[in-house]
């Protein structure tokens, strides 16, 4: 019952963390990134790009920089934007024979001004040395499809309904599943069975919640101008996940609860659990 009211409080947390998207993703960013990133909004604000410069890599080639700041600077509106969010941001970590390890954090900006909306996209890189270096910066107008206001409920279609129900109904038929293996006696190989239920959810599928558009995530074959790439793995942890980038559509992802559903199959016949000692000896 404690393990039980446990992961009840967990998947609590969870959904209410999610209730707050903006502290969730600036939990993202490292603290050592942070005064570095609030120097940089407060440079954009008084339009005072040269603040860029001592964070830039120094491996870019000057004279683009020279050429580029100008051409920002003339499509940022007269005064501060009256609203800054961070709305997306990505930390990874690589480690090399020659460059040893190596952070790498991706952000997005938001900046609102009266009659224009503009995003501040970030790529910098960390050495062991712990310093951040700025390799891309670049301010981009949303498109309209980024843009995109959720519908109405009145407006939801079919899909929207069905993705709406299962991303409730999966994580908690996970969750219930989970409370009844740790409560079922005698289980086989329990770690590895909590591993397959909370994982084991698979294929894949999302649908962009602005245009009721949805489509096979995983797996799937995705095309570009540099060719094909297949994509086979794509599981989610308890099943379901919402994401969003920037001021984009939010995304929905479900899965098939495999693991969750073949427990269910092997308890209806009659296993997975281990035989008590009378058992064997009955046998025996």
């Amino acid at each position: 019952m404690k393990l039980a009211r446990n992961l009840c409080l967990g998947l609590c947390a969870l959904v209410l963390s999610g209730c707050n998207f903006n502290e969730m993703v600036a939990g993202i960013v490292p603290d050592d990134a942070k005064p570095m990133l609030a120097e940089l909004i407060a440079a954009v604000s008084d339009h005072d790009l040269e603040a860029f410069r001592p964070y830039l890599n120094p491996e870019i080639d000057q004279a683009a920089i020279e050429a580029a700041l100008p051409q920002i600077l003339e499509l940022l509106p007269e005064g501060p934007p009256q609203e800054v969010k961070l709305t997306y941001a990505y930390l990874g970590a690589s480690a090399t024979l020659n460059a040893g390890t190596q952070r790498t954090l991706a952000t997005v900006h938001t900046l609102t001004w009266d009659e224009q909306v503009l995003m501040l996209r970030l790529e910098m890189t960390s050495d062991e040395t712990g310093v951040w270096v700025i390799n891309r910066f670049r301010f981009t107008t949303p498109t309209p499809e980024q843009v995109a206001t959720p519908p109405a409920f009145s407006e939801l279609t079919l899909s929207h309904k069905i993705f709406g129900v299962a991303a409730i109904l999966v994580p908690l038929f996970v969750l219930f599943t989970l409370i009844a293996m740790f409560r079922t006696p005698q289980i086989k190989r329990r770690i590895l069975w909590t591993l397959f239920i909370l994982i084991g959810c698979y294929p894949q599928f999302a649908i962009n919640w602005s245009t009721g558009a949805w489509w096979l995530a995983s797996p799937t074959i995705q095309t570009g101008e540099s060719g094909a790439s297949l994509n086979l793995i794509g599981f989610l942890v308890f099943g379901a996940s919402i994401l969003r980038e920037g001021i984009g559509p939010w995304v929905i992802a479900v899965c098939v609860p495999i693991g969750a559903l073949f427990f269910w199959y092997r308890r209806m016949k009659g296993g997975p659990t281990r035989k008590t000692r009378l058992e064997e000896r009955v046998e025996s």
